[in-house]
């Protein structure tokens, strides 16, 4: 009962127009609901209901989530009776959203159309056909429902200047040559991967925006590698029991004895020289590489046995009772160790990209190449600006990018960005965990 009174007074708190709230709560929770009620709550406070903009990300959520405002207002004009107290809290809400909208002359019952409940594709097209110039797209521009061709087209112009006699091509040749030679000079390879770049392009074209800040640009990769692998290794080092290290440590020793392939018996040995789980810096990587490589088949699974090739001879290959005994009790110790490690939801999973993770740090010759691979995907971005010019169409990255144009930066912004802080006195965002930085 008291986690019902608490969430009560959470869901009362969250409808407070004086305050901005962030809610997070699972499935099935409530959560579009309170939404609506929100907006609600907002647009019994506002001079004009254009002041207020709720925001989704498909066209269906968007659908529904006016549906649900509209319904409310219905019902509220009817004078309907509430059936649970939720509904009433809404119905509240719709009443004094009406009496405000004929005080001031809203409308809103005949022109449902004033409230602002919209995806975030839609309200950048908006921004963009308000700000043609500013844009750089002369009009709203036309979303193209397969832009796959346009990348693919812009992918074949970039990598057609390698023949390019224009001393503009110059500058990318070099570049294009050497992704190329990367690629097996493979070069309709070469088009696909780069058109599959492009969708994606607003994550990493601003990274790319200084050709000439290598060095930082180095350190910054190297740097993200870094923290990917340090928590991809936290993720194994909390599922991986602490106290079955020691277990495989001895079984790892055992094993070391009976190989003689000199690297598998280095892998061994070090494993056998564990009293503890490695830990999480990147140092700490080989440890886990070599756990990974004890437990798990090539396949990627959990070992369920132990064979000679692993360090754990046939018990059938001795006559000696004793030492027979003993290999029957090493592979049953084995086969217990990985028992327990294949019921721990997750690990398998887990230790299996451990052995995916790559290094820290780039070889010049990889950085060479990856260097060539930022010339050439800013190119392409260039040639597919081009083929949206050619098309009379975009994607919705392109309006989403064209709309931050219109904005301007936060330091200058646009007559329509002032305009619009005046305007537009509430925002709600629907699933925001979804949204990209640009968005």
């Amino acid at each position: 009962m008291s986690s019902e009174i608490e969430d009560a007074a959470q869901r009362r708190e969250a409808l407070d127009p004086g305050r901005s709230f962030i809610v997070q709560a699972p499935a099935g929770s409530g959560k579009t609901e309170l939404l609506a009620q929100r907006t609600l709550a907002l647009l019994g406070t506002v001079q004009a209901p254009e002041e207020v903009i709720a925001i989704t990300f498909t066209r269906k959520a968007a659908g529904e989530m006016r549906t649900r405002i509209l319904q409310a207002l219905t019902r509220a004009a009817e004078g309907q009776t509430p059936a649970a107290p939720h509904e009433k809290t809404t119905l509240d809400l719709a009443g004094r959203v009406l009496e405000r909208s004929r005080s001031l002359g809203w409308e809103l019952e005949s022109s449902p159309g004033r409230l602002r409940i919209q995806t975030i594709d839609s309200l950048c097209s908006g921004l963009v056909s308000r700000m043609p110039l500013l844009s750089s797209l002369g009009g709203r521009g036309r979303i193209s429902d397969n832009p796959g061709e346009m990348y693919l087209q812009a992918a074949r112009s970039t990598v057609a200047q390698l023949n390019s006699s224009s001393p503009e091509a110059r500058q990318w040749r070099e570049s294009i040559r050497t992704l190329l030679r990367h690629l097996d000079n493979d070069h309709e390879k070469t088009c696909r991967l780069i058109a599959g770049m492009l969708p994606q392009r607003e994550r990493w074209l601003r990274h790319l925006a200084d050709p000439g800040n290598s060095r930082l640009q180095r350190q910054y990769l190297e740097q993200a590698l870094a923290r990917a692998v340090q928590a991809e290794l936290r993720e194994v080092s909390r599922l991986m029991p602490g106290e079955e290290i020691p277990r495989i440590s001895r079984l790892a020793g055992f094993a070391a004895s009976n190989i003689q392939d000199p690297d598998h018996k280095a892998v061994l040995d070090r494993l056998a020289g564990l009293d503890s789980l490695p830990g999480c810096a990147c140092s700490d990587h080989p440890a886990w590489l070599d756990l990974a490589r004890f437990c798990l088949t090539k396949g990627g699974t959990i070992r369920r046995t132990a064979d000679k090739s692993l360090g754990f001879p046939a018990p059938s290959g001795t006559r000696d009772p004793e030492l027979k005994a003993g290999l029957e009790e090493m592979k049953a110790r084995f086969k217990a160790c990985m028992q327990t490690l294949s019921s721990i939801p997750g690990l398998e999973m887990r230790l299996q990209e451990g052995r995916l993770l790559p290094g820290t740090t780039y070889s010049d010759s990889q950085w060479q190449t990856l260097k060539a691979l930022f010339d050439v995907l800013r190119l392409a971005a260039a040639y597919l600006h081009l083929e949206f010019q050619e098309q009379g169409s975009v994607d919705f990255s392109e309006i989403t990018t064209r709309a931050r144009q219109a904005l301007g930066p936060d330091e200058d912004p646009t007559d329509l960005a002032l305009v619009l802080d005046n305007r537009i006195q509430h925002l709600l965002m629907d699933e925001f965990q979804d949204t990209s930085i640009s968005q």
